[in-house]
């Protein structure tokens, strides 16, 4: 199953726009970091997700996007698209343990209002995001889950440069391209500690200290 066959709002363009965004917003993060004078994983991990959250907030605050929304801004974060509450982590997409899983209250009730049938008020659909030793994006899947079940697992297309004056219901004048190769300029949900060996921190640890759900492998 694919994310739309799940539901209409989760289209394939609307996907990739998001995904591109947070790409990008690793890739400058990734750029800025700076060793030298105290910057850790914490601090890459605290960057990369604050930096997510602050494209895709921007981009959903442009006059003729209708599509996208901000349901909860604070650091369990939060967005739509269409009616379907997402949220956002840095890992593996298989990885759907409990503090992936995780649904805060808002995020609850925005489910109320995208599903009649009681049942799916505990579907989950994340970005997750699978990074390289920097910290920039890899691969970015959609996922879907119900209960202990996985309904779909979708790796969005990122790398090909998207011009998001074209993407679909939006006509504005912002331009995403692709970063350049071999440079780097450049997650709402609780997630387990990141793989041995990797830079980024857990940024889950910026959602409730012990609870922050966001970067963490990821996001």
């Amino acid at each position: 199953m694919k994310p739309w066959e799940f539901h209409p709002d989760l289209t394939a363009d609307r996907l990739e726009v998001v995904a591109r965004l947070i790409a990008l917003a690793r890739d400058m993060v990734v750029d800025r970091h700076e060793p030298s004078i105290g910057d850790d994983d914490w601090v890459l991990g605290c960057r990369a997700f604050r930096s997510s959250c602050h494209m895709i907030t921007s981009f959903s605050e442009q006059e003729d996007v209708n599509w996208l929304s901000i349901v909860d801004p604070s650091k369990r974060f939060v967005f739509r698209l269409g009616s379907i509450p997402l949220r956002f982590y840095r890992g593996d997409p298989e990885d759907q343990n409990h503090r992936v899983k995780n649904v805060s209250f808002p995020e609850l009730r925005q489910l109320s209002l995208a599903f009649d049938t009681p049942d799916l008020l505990d579907v989950t659909v994340r970005i997750a995001i699978e990074t390289d030793a920097e910290g920039a994006a890899l691969a970015i899947f959609c996922v879907g889950s119900h209960a202990d079940e996985i309904l779909f697992n979708w790796n969005i297309p990122f790398s090909s440069p998207i011009d998001l004056r074209t993407a679909p219901e939006h006509t504005g004048a912002v331009e995403l391209g692709a970063p350049p190769v071999g440079e780097r300029e450049a997650d709402e949900v609780e997630l387990g500690a990141p793989p041995v060996g990797e830079r980024e921190a857990d940024e889950d640890d910026n959602q409730d200290n012990d609870d922050h759900e966001d970067g963490n492998k990821s996001a």
